[in-house]
C-alpha cells in the first residue's frame, strides 16, 4: 500500500462508507480515496490514484 499522495504518511485505514462502499482514508490528513465495492478494490484504487499526483513530501521517518 502506497503512502498518502497529499501528506506522505502511511497511516491509513479502509473505511466502510455505506452499503457496499469502502474507501481508503488517511489517518494523518483525512484524505479519502475513491469508493469501491470491496476493501481490496479500495486499496487498488488508492494505489492507482497515487500515480496521478505529484511526488509527495518524504515521510518523516525516512532518513534524509
Amino acid at each position: 500500500m502506497k503512502m498518502c499522495p497529499f501528506c506522505g504518511h502511511y497511516q491509513w485505514a479502509v473505511t466502510f462508507i455505506c452499503l457496499d462502499a469502502y474507501a481508503v482514508m488517511c489517518r494523518q490528513c483525512g484524505a479519502r480515496g475513491p469508493e469501491a465495492s470491496t476493501h481490496l478494490i479500495a486499496i487498488e484504487l488508492w494505489d492507482a490514484r497515487f500515480d496521478v499526483w505529484p511526488t509527495p513530501p518524504p515521510h518523516p521517518a525516512d532518513p534524509a
